[in-house]
C-alpha cells in the first residue's frame, strides 16, 4: 500500500471540503429558521429552502465525520495513545465545556422567550437553567449530552476518538498497516456494486453494534438514546475516513469513478423521494426499505463529494490556510449569533428570501468579526475555540 507521507502530498481537497461542509452547516442552520421547527421560526416557511436543507443535510454530517477520520489518520502519526488523547481533549472537550457554559444558555433563553415561556429575566432564567442542568433524572431521560445543542459534534467526535482508539493505535503498527493494506487491496478490486455492498454491510454491522449497546440499561440510556439514529452513521464514517486517510489507491479508486457515483447518487435520491412519498412508514417492510435506500443515498453522495473534491479542489491556496483555522471558531460561535439575530429578523416585514440572505450575511459577518478581532488575537481565548497558542515572540 502506498502511503501519503510527504507534506507536498497533502490532501488539499480535504481541507477545502472541510471548509465547505462547515460553511454549509451555517447555511442549513439559517435555513432551519424557515422550516417551522427550530429554535427560532419565521412565520412563513419555504419549500425551496426545506428541499435544499433536506438534500444537503442527508450527507453533510457523515461527510464531516469522514473528514475528521481522515484528519486523525495524519494527526496520530508519531504520537502515543496518551499524547493523542491529550491533544483531542484540548481540541474538543475544552471548547465543548466553554460553549456549554457561555453559548448554549443564551440560545435556550431566546428559544423560550420567543415562545413566551419565560418573562425575559435572564438572571432568573439562568438560576433555573443551571438547577435543571444538574438534575440527574433529565440525563437518564434524554442522554448525557442533551444540553449541547449544535456542539453535539464535539462530544461525538471525542467519544469516537476514545471508542476507536485501540483500533486506531493498532493500525499504526506494522502488523496493523499490513492488514489495512490487504483490506484496501480487497476494496479496490471490487466493482461498483460490490464496493457499495461492502460499505453497506460494514455500516449495518456498526449499526447493529450500536443498537446492542443502546439496549444496555444505563450505558445506552445515558450515552446514545437521545441521538441513537445518528450515532451509528457517524462512527462508521469516522472510521471509514481513517481507513481512507493515506491510501493513494483508495482515493484513486473513488476519484476515477466520479461519474458513476453521481449517477448512483441521483438514482438513490430519486428513489428516496419517491419511496417517502408513496410508501407508508407504518408498514415495517416499507419503513426498512426507505431506511436502506436512505443509507445507500448517503454513501453515494459522500463518494460524489469526495470525487468532486479530488477532481476540482486538490490545490493549495492562501485562503485555505486561513479558513481551515477559522472554520472551528466559526462553528462554535455561529449558532448563538444566528439565534440572536433571527429572534429580531423574523419579525421584520420583509420578503422571506431577503430575511434568509440577511441572516446569512449577519451570521457570517459577525462570526468573521468575532474571529478576526477577538478570538484569533486574544491569546487567552484561543484554547477555548480549539486554536493553538500563538508562538512566543523571540
Amino acid at each position: 500500500m502506498s502511503l501519503i507521507q510527504h507534506p507536498s502530498n497533502r490532501l488539499y481537497f480535504i481541507d477545502w471540503l472541510r471548509i465547505i461542509a462547515f460553511s454549509f452547516l451555517i447555511l442549513l442552520h439559517v435555513g432551519d429558521v424557515f422550516k417551522g421547527h427550530w429554535l427560532i421560526n419565521n412565520a412563513e416557511s419555504s419549500e425551496v429552502i426545506t428541499a435544499f436543507n433536506y438534500f444537503v443535510g442527508r450527507f453533510r454530517i457523515p461527510l464531516l465525520f469522514l473528514i475528521s477520520g481522515v484528519g486523525v489518520s495524519f494527526a496520530i502519526k508519531n504520537k502515543s495513545a496518551r499524547q493523542f488523547l491529550q491533544e483531542r481533549y484540548h481540541r474538543l472537550i475544552i471548547p465543548l465545556v466553554f460553549g456549554i457554559i457561555f453559548f448554549i444558555p443564551p440560545q435556550q433563553f431566546l428559544y423560550e422567550l420567543f415562545r413566551n415561556q419565560n418573562d425575559g429575566n435572564y438572571v432568573l432564567f439562568l438560576l433555573k437553567y443551571w438547577a435543571d442542568f444538574f438534575n440527574p433524572s433529565l440525563y437518564m431521560e434524554k442522554g448525557i449530552f442533551f444540553r449541547t445543542q449544535h456542539l453535539w459534534f464535539l462530544h461525538y467526535l471525542f467519544l469516537f476518538t476514545v471508542i476507536s482508539l485501540p483500533l486506531t493505535i493498532f493500525f499504526t503498527t506494522e502488523k496493523g498497516m499490513a492488514i489495512q493494506a490487504k483490506l484496501i487491496v480487497f476494496l479496490t478490486k471490487q466493482n461498483l456494486v460490490s464496493f457499495l455492498l461492502v460499505l453497506f454491510m460494514a455500516y449495518i454491522l456498526v449499526d447493529l453494534c450500536v443498537l446492542l449497546i443502546s439496549n444496555v440499561p444505563i450505558l445506552g440510556k445515558i450515552f446514545i438514546s437521545s441521538q441513537m439514529k445518528r450515532f451509528g452513521s457517524c462512527i462508521f464514517f469516522y472510521n471509514l475516513g481513517f481507513l481512507l486517510g493515506k491510501s493513494v489507491e483508495l482515493w484513486a479508486y473513488i476519484g476515477k469513478r466520479l461519474p458513476y457515483w453521481l449517477m448512483i447518487g441521483i438514482a438513490f435520491y430519486t428513489a428516496l423521494i419517491l419511496s417517502t412519498n408513496v410508501l407508508s412508514k407504518e408498514v415495517l417492510i416499507f419503513s426498512m426499505a426507505i431506511k436502506l435506500i436512505s443509507l445507500l443515498n448517503i454513501i453515494a453522495w459522500v463518494l460524489v463529494v469526495l470525487g468532486l473534491g479530488q477532481r476540482f479542489l486538490n490545490f493549495e491556496h492562501p485562503f485555505v490556510k486561513y479558513a481551515n483555522t477559522a472554520v472551528y471558531p466559526f462553528y462554535i460561535i455561529h449558532q448563538p449569533i444566528l439565534v440572536l439575530f433571527a429572534f429580531w429578523v423574523v419579525k421584520f416585514e420583509l420578503n422571506l428570501y431577503l430575511k434568509y440572505l440577511l441572516l446569512i450575511v449577519l451570521t457570517f459577518g459577525i462570526s468573521y468579526l468575532c474571529y478576526e478581532f477577538f478570538i484569533k488575537r486574544v491569546t487567552v481565548l484561543r484554547p477555548y475555540f480549539g486554536l493553538k497558542n500563538l508562538p512566543k515572540a523571540p
